[in-house]
């Protein structure tokens, strides 16, 4: 069987479960709680903890559950995240359907570095200034509810991709451009923005 942390999978998956429900009751009468995400980037470390798609899913739905559960409400948020790779590589196990339709938010990472894109077409360019607007757009495209919201989580105009000079340009940009979406846009965070 399949072991994280030296846990037989299973097992491993209903310690995190076990963790989020606390998690939820531990939080729920918070007044500022806006809810539960389970992990940035879940995906970022499946190189070296390979899984297929349907044992992605396993995870996220059986933790999405506990996190819901543990919340008692649907009042907050449960979600999860993970980076580009989950929506533009055709054999990631992440795939967009999951990032699209589990959870109650789409989240996005529209990095300009993904993909190479401010390298190969520049940091003033269409492709760049526009991409925030694409991710929403793809997480939309994915999504079987098409009012289901897409919080652009993570974006940024990191040197030497963008210039410093080209950083408040980059921003103004990406969030007018983004806040063009149809349906609600939740917002635009980032480290750079």
């Amino acid at each position: 069987p399949r072991v994280i942390a030296g846990l037989p999978l299973r097992n491993a998956i209903a310690a995190q479960a076990d963790l989020l429900r606390t998690l939820g009751r531990a939080l729920s009468g918070r007044p500022n709680l806006i809810g539960l995400q389970l992990g940035n980037e879940l995906n970022n470390l499946i190189e070296h903890n390979p899984a297929t798609a349907a044992e992605v899913d396993h995870y996220l739905d059986s933790l999405l559950a506990a996190a819901r559960e543990g919340l008692g409400t649907a009042r907050h948020l449960v979600t999860h995240s993970a980076y580009d790779a989950a929506w533009y590589g055709d054999d990631h196990p992440f795939t967009p359907e999951a990032s699209a339709r589990k959870g109650d938010v789409t989240t996005v990472h529209p990095w300009v570095f993904s993909g190479g894109c401010a390298s190969l077409y520049g940091p003033r360019s269409p492709q760049v200034l526009h991409l925030a607007e694409y991710g929403t757009e793809l997480a939309k495209a994915y999504a079987e509810d098409p009012s289901r919201p897409v919080w652009i989580q993570e974006t940024g105009a990191p040197e030497p991709h963008i210039p410093a000079a080209d950083a408040p340009h980059f921003a103004r940009e990406t969030i007018l451009n983004a806040s063009g979406c149809a349906g609600e846009v939740r917002g635009v965070g980032g480290r750079d923005v």
